[in-house]
């Protein structure tokens, strides 16, 4: 009964009739304890898992193999890797599922030095392992390491599975980079991976994240099933790359075609591509449905997305009452947007008032002050920008930086301005002097 309840994620009873089995009497077995342990991983239950693991320690079973492994997924799971770590170098025997359970463990906690350092030790992989530390890699946001772990896995002769493309894709579509996205393409297909609903997602967000939203929509039309995640990424994905109009077409062919129902997402992607286009009614009619038809609470950026739809209309003094009449707090964001809107309309006095609230909200959130001298810079008031800056200066918040970057020979090159750190930096520098000594002989 444990073993099933766990098994089929019924945990917290797993867990009850665990306690209900030792109150009984009754001595629990090896599969019991994993079992038990397991449940308690899955929730958690830190506390609750030590007195299980005392239990193990009373019985003799604490070096069995299937214990350990539960023990050590049981602890990573709940942020104690030192002690998952304890476990596993108590154990005699190790087979491959220890090794992988620690690996995963580090992984999944950002400590990806040790999950490499385990890693590098384990005298067998397999998928689950290479998968782990691309995980991993991903987690703390090393894009290119996953990508590297990839490549290694398939020069080390283990085929990837649908959790690698999808994991894999998923770096690529952070970097944004279109030639390892088509070199991990060409890899799914020729593993046979071209009809995965899961790899065809991965494709789809991949393309549209790189810019090639002709390849994404091929690939979203060939889909024969297409559920909830199919349908955000391709409505999210015309909305960021500029196609708003096609983004509504594709939500309306949704709520025609399938009973699939939209969820945050999707609104969220509706809401800014009816902002882009300027259909202010649509827009309102569909943020009303939100919690009217759909159940669906609005949050935070919601509410940003309408405030920017009216701001870029023209709309500014209905921006105003409709910031007032949120039943949240205000995003900076959402007065950066009416500020925005104040500038391009030329309403000094309510962009005057818009300043005034982001900086008031700047005091209690530091990110707000990197829009507000954002916002002074587009509107021309230096003075105003240089003394956000010198208060940003003096709380030490950094402003992020604006870079371009190129792809070549899978290499991703970034450039910032002002920076002389690039390997090639000289010979760019009389490259861009020959252009423009070029220019100036044919002006």
């Amino acid at each position: 009964m444990i073993a099933r309840l766990s098994q089929s994620g019924e945990v917290e009873e797993a867990a009850r009739q665990f306690e209900e089995m030792v109150r009984c009497g009754f001595k629990p077995n090896i599969s019991c304890y994993s079992s038990v342990i397991s449940a308690l991983a899955s929730l958690q239950a830190l506390q609750d898992g030590r007195s299980i693991h005392g239990l193990v320690l009373k019985s003799g079973v604490d070096m069995n193999v299937f214990v350990g492994c539960s023990l050590i997924d049981l602890y990573c799971k709940c942020g104690s890797s030192d002690d998952g770590r304890l476990v596993f170098d108590a154990l005699p025997h190790k087979n491959v599922v220890c090794w992988n359970s620690m690996v995963s463990g580090y992984s999944s906690n950002g400590m990806i030095s040790e999950a490499m350092e385990v890693f590098n030790r384990m005298p067998q992989r397999n998928k689950v392992s290479w998968n782990s530390l691309i995980a991993g890699h991903i987690g703390v946001e090393d894009f290119d390491k996953a990508f590297e772990v990839f490549h290694r896995m398939i020069l080390c002769g283990e085929q990837p599975s649908k959790s690698s493309f999808s994991s894999v894709l998923r770096a690529c579509a952070s970097l944004a980079s279109l030639e390892r996205g088509k070199y991990a393409h060409a890899k799914a297909l020729k593993l046979g991976f071209q009809r995965d609903i899961f790899v065809d997602t991965a494709l789809l967000d991949m393309y549209a994240k790189s810019g090639e939203i002709t390849s994404s929509v091929r690939i979203f039309n060939r889909m024969q099933n297409k559920n909830d995640v199919v349908w955000t990424a391709m409505i999210q994905g015309l909305a960021e790359n500029g196609f708003a109009e096609e983004s509504l077409q594709r939500f309306e062919e949704m709520g025609n075609a399938s009973s699939i129902a939209p969820n945050e997402l999707i609104f969220l992607s509706v809401l800014f591509a009816c902002s882009h286009c300027g259909l202010v009614d649509k827009g309102f009619a569909h943020f009303n449905s939100m919690e009217r038809v759909y159940g669906i609470r609005p949050n935070q950026r919601h509410y940003t997305c309408v405030v920017d739809m009216l701001s870029r209309a023209g709309r500014l003094r209905e921006a105003e009452e409709f910031i007032a009449t949120m039943p949240c707090q205000p995003e900076a964001n959402a007065w950066s947007a009416l500020l925005s809107g104040c500038r391009t309309y030329g309403d000094e006095e309510l962009g005057s008032r818009a300043s005034e609230r982001l900086a008031e909200l700047a005091e209690a959130k530091p990110g707000a002050y990197v829009l507000l001298s954002n916002s002074y810079a587009s509107g021309g008031r230096w003075v105003d920008a240089m003394n956000t800056r010198d208060v940003m200066s003096r709380k030490g918040i950094k402003k992020s930086g604006g870079c371009s970057w190129m792809e070549l020979r899978n290499r991703v090159h970034l450039f910032y301005s002002q920076d002389e750190s690039h390997d090639q930096w000289r010979e760019m520098q009389w490259i861009l002097q020959l252009l423009n000594t070029e220019r100036e002989s044919y002006l």
